[in-house]
């Protein structure tokens, strides 16, 4: 069952100094899913090292499982990932869009509480729904 769902565009602006000074950004856009903007961003906006982190990893288009790794627990949910923090809540799971142009999205959907590096069935569930939600983004 395929999910049709809305995401709003970060700019560089939006993220702060997380894009000055940063060298090897390849052509990597982020987007937020509408419906959890607020929790997300308020995520993002505290702006510590790690979350800097994170998104420098994302905008190089590179893994790191310490900070942001593919959630590959099925063929389904292939174009999952998780950015992986310390504090409450520890994870944001993503969707990766690959496009011919070389382009790639990556919509962060939504937090979640996760308490071991094993993915129990609830955690399973989540991966697995969100691997079904699409989105239009018009120029590509």
């Amino acid at each position: 069952m395929e999910t049709k769902r809305e995401a709003i565009r970060l700019f560089p602006e939006e993220l702060g100094d997380v894009f000055y000074g940063t060298s090897g950004v390849k052509n990597v856009e982020i987007y937020v899913d509408e419906k959890n903007c607020v929790e997300l961003l308020s995520v993002l906006k505290k702006q510590d090292k790690r979350t800097k982190r994170i998104l420098y990893e994302i905008l190089r288009d590179a893994y790191n499982n310490d900070l942001y790794r593919k959630e590959a627990i099925s063929d389904k949910a292939k174009d999952i990932t998780a950015m992986k923090f310390t504090n409450s809540p520890n994870r944001i799971y993503c969707k990766e869009f690959h496009f011919e142009n070389n382009k790639k999205i990556v919509v962060l959907i939504r937090t979640h509480n996760k308490k071991s590096e094993k993915i129990d069935k609830k955690t399973r569930n989540i991966i697995e729904s969100i691997a079904e939600y699409e989105y239009n983004f018009e120029e590509y």
